[in-house]
């Protein structure tokens, strides 16, 4: 992939009531992408997804200081996959990667994400080991991922996330495909192409409150 330009990679972060986080998250995602900013460059928008802390107020203070930063604010609380739909439409990269701002995914993993992608794969994406949670959610999270599998009307990659990078087309069929039943990580197997996956260990949340938990991943499988 020539880079004669510097390429435009958009980066899209949901949050939800994540004042806590978005400080070391913004400290953590400027060091990673600090050494690849000689062949791109970045554009980060947060969708302010309906908080009711200070995460709009911090957002809009970044946006002041650093051009990079962008802020879409949703009417409401929509859910993540809406929000992360919403960047999508935004977006103005010939890559997007998806990210959350609670660091369970690793900022730094964002420089091997695009050398894959920059390998000419369409699509790069996160494949999950264990995760730092109860065992109880892990037992859920497995027998949601089997059942899922096993009813898609479509291919679905058990343990890959939403943290990926993958290329503008992809996106394109994302959004062309007006999905009634918004998985954005379905979206994306769905779409095809060329894809790497890259395994990685999953963090601890490095601030706030998970928005997500067993109940929420049973009322999601039944929807």
């Amino acid at each position: 992939m020539s880079q004669d330009k510097a390429q435009l990679i958009s980066l899209i972060c949901p949050v939800h009531n994540e004042e806590e986080a978005i400080p070391i998250f913004l400290k953590r995602l400027r060091e990673s992408i600090a050494p690849l900013e000689s062949h791109y460059d970045f554009e980060l928008i947060f969708i302010n997804d309906g908080s009711t802390d200070r995460t709009m107020e911090l957002v809009k203070a970044e946006c002041a200081r650093d051009e990079m930063v962008q802020l879409v604010t949703l009417s409401r609380n929509f859910g993540y996959q809406a929000a992360v739909l919403s960047g999508l439409q935004h977006a103005a990269g010939v890559a997007m990667i998806i990210i959350a701002a609670d660091c369970e995914d690793p900022p730094e993993l964002i420089p091997r994400l695009i050398e894959g992608w920059n390998q000419g794969h369409d699509i790069v994406y996160g494949l999950r080991g264990e995760r730092p949670e109860p065992l109880l959610v892990q037992l859920g999270r497995k027998a949601y991922y089997q059942l899922t599998r096993r009813i898609a009307d479509s291919d679905f990659i058990p343990y890959m996330g939403e943290f990926a990078v993958f290329s503008r087309r992809v996106r394109d069929v994302i959004l062309a495909n007006r999905s009634t039943f918004l998985f954005i990580r379905s979206e994306i197997a769905f779409a095809g192409f060329s894809r790497l996956a890259i395994p990685y260990t999953s963090q601890l949340r490095i601030g706030g409150k998970s928005h997500y938990n067993l109940w929420g991943m049973f009322k999601f499988a039944i929807g």
